[in-house]
């Protein structure tokens, strides 16, 4: 049974907003540093229209309806030196001061759902412009080959070095001079 209490916590909890200052997020792999920094990022409750509002989950739809606006994103890739972990030329901006807002369109079954049944999420940018240098393309690429990695599971997350498969074929000189190829 519900209780008055926990159709009020529900309340708060679904009109909760949350409003970020100055975030910061650096990745750092081997020698690549990607930076993310967001002047604001505001999450909050929005009606159908889309409008800032006090939203309740109630039949018909049951749905819930959230906006997510970031202000002057921008997002660096940098290469840093691996002997000493410093970034001695700084490559410009990916993506510099950029705005976006994410919408989240979340629909559960019933009132007494716990789990929604569908979460469709769409991201709307009135201009991006990107950037990329030789060097940032190549470590884009890299970082491209790290996330299928992990995300197919040939590489656990706080693992910094690549698994190698357990057999690997080798070249190597022998003592008279050919090319001999062996398994490692």
């Amino acid at each position: 049974m519900i209780t008055v209490t926990l159709i009020i916590f529900c309340r708060i909890v679904n009109n909760v907003n949350i409003v970020v200052e100055n975030l910061i997020l650096k990745f750092v792999e081997e020698d690549i540093v990607i930076s993310i920094n967001v002047k604001t990022l505001e999450i909050f409750s929005v009606n159908s229209e889309w409008k800032r509002a006090f939203a309740d989950l109630s039949a018909p739809d049951f749905v819930l309806r959230r906006l997510i606006e970031f202000t002057d994103l921008t997002v660096c890739l940098d290469k840093c030196d691996p002997t000493d972990g410093k970034i001695h030329v700084y490559q410009d901006p990916l993506i510099y001061r950029c705005s976006l807002q994410t919408r989240v369109h979340t629909k559960y079954d019933n009132i007494h759902s716990t789990m929604p049944s569908t979460t469709k999420i769409h991201t709307m940018c009135e201009t991006l412009n990107m950037s990329f240098t030789d060097t940032q393309l190549t470590m884009f690429l890299r970082l491209i080959e790290l996330i299928n990695a992990i995300y197919y599971g040939e590489l656990q997350l706080g693992s910094s070095k690549k698994h190698k498969p357990a057999e690997t074929v080798e070249k190597a000189v022998g003592e008279t001079g050919e090319p001999q190829t062996g398994i490692a």
